[in-house]
């Protein structure tokens, strides 16, 4: 894709954002839902824009969830209906709100689903955001006005990345995640996380250094894959995953050193929400708080250890991450996989960020999961001259 291509791409995203924020302003998106709305998906997301819709004054009429039935009749005093339930009676002049907020869903799907109802407008993602508010928002969503107030950070990406692929995965990203509506972008996934088929694998036995290593997932698909790996370094601090990872490190066949403890960019401890599997992850002061935990920076504790990839899924953390091994990839010129979906300026501030540490790197963008889930920047170093 030529300068120019993406310049023009680039500038009809930006004006296909700001007519879609002249349509659908945040007053009137609150005005639509002031008609009264249903939430499709009864889960913690779903649960959240009910509870935020009713502190606001905004008539949520009820939940719509295929578990509905005797078990699920109400959450907090709103009825639970299951979508067979819906007739074009309930349905009119109503908002349909799109609750879900995964990788596994086809929202597009789902945004017909709404539609085949015959409700009056369906929203979701930015939609929900823009009228309820950014606390609202989770891992990627925030408001419109957002990605246009950090635009020219998109357009340096764009100009950053280094294959036609990574630019055309950015645009499908923002266009999805700031427009969607009606007709989602179709996502373009790629396969094999974390070694992706399109970009360099490794020719030689590597050290790895796996950043939220959950059950040791990430080292068995690199093996799986043909990777050879002598040294395993995995940082997993949640108790219930490093029981299993430890159980399985025993037989991993490298020589292995576990860690329950956090990555960030200073030896502290914070507060973390354990017992969620893959998605356990550090909490805020405003939100319910879990164990408490200690966090490492690695170049304070691993001095001149050998690293040749470091991968990073870490919840959100990864910026201090980075910060806090900044030196240690610099000195092994380290291969780098890390996740940028977890905030909404991680697409573009953890790049620049990786350009800092690692600034003769090749830098690519990559989506394994569909909704703009599992998105990572992988950082290439090309060789040190000897």
């Amino acid at each position: 894709m030529s300068a120019a291509c993406v310049s023009t791409a680039l500038d009809l995203l930006e004006s296909d954002i700001l007519a879609v924020m002249r349509d659908r302003s945040p007053a009137w998106l609150r005005s639509q839902l002031a008609n009264g709305a249903y939430v499709y998906g009864a889960g913690n997301f779903g649960r959240r824009i009910a509870r935020q819709m009713v502190q606001a004054g905004l008539p949520c009429l009820g939940m719509i969830d295929r578990r509905a039935g005797a078990d699920l009749a109400s959450i907090e005093g709103l009825p639970v209906l299951h979508p067979d339930a819906i007739t074009p009676e309930i349905a009119a002049g109503k908002i349909f709100v799109l609750g879900i907020l995964n990788p596994h869903n086809d929202m597009g799907e789902l945004v017909r689903l709404g539609q085949s109802y015959g409700f009056e407008h369906v929203f979701w993602g930015a939609d929900i955001v823009d009228a309820l508010g950014a606390s609202i928002g989770d891992f990627w969503l925030n408001e419109r006005q957002f990605f246009i107030d950090h635009f020219e950070q998109v357009r340096a990406l764009a100009s950053l990345l280094g294959d036609a692929v990574s630019v055309e995965t950015l645009l499908s990203i923002l266009r999805f995640r700031v427009i969607g509506g009606n007709a989602p972008q179709s996502p373009v996934l790629s396969r094999k996380m974390y070694l992706p088929d399109d970009l360099p694998g490794f020719d030689a036995p590597i050290s790895f250094l796996d950043g939220g290593a959950y059950d040791g997932d990430t080292f068995r698909g690199l093996v799986k894959a043909g990777v050879s790996i002598n040294r395993w370094m995995a940082f997993e601090p949640d108790a219930a995953n490093f029981e299993k990872l430890a159980q399985f490190g025993e037989s991993c066949g490298a020589q292995a050193t576990f860690m329950p403890c956090g990555l960030s960019d200073s030896m502290h401890q914070v507060s973390f929400a354990t017992g969620n599997e893959q998605g356990s992850r550090i909490v805020g002061g405003h939100e319910p708080g879990g164990e408490s935990i200690q966090c490492v920076a690695v170049d304070k504790v691993f001095h001149g250890i050998p690293v040749d990839y470091v991968k990073l899924d870490i919840e959100g953390a990864e910026a201090a991450a980075l910060r806090g091994m900044s030196q240690t990839i610099r000195q092994n010129n380290a291969r780098l996989a890390i996740s940028v979906y977890h905030r909404p300026e991680d697409i573009w501030a953890l790049p620049f960020q990786i350009r800092d540490i690692l600034p003769d790197a090749d830098i690519f963008l990559r989506q394994h999961e569909k909704n703009t889930f599992e998105v990572v920047a992988y950082a290439i170093p090309r060789p040190r001259q000897i």
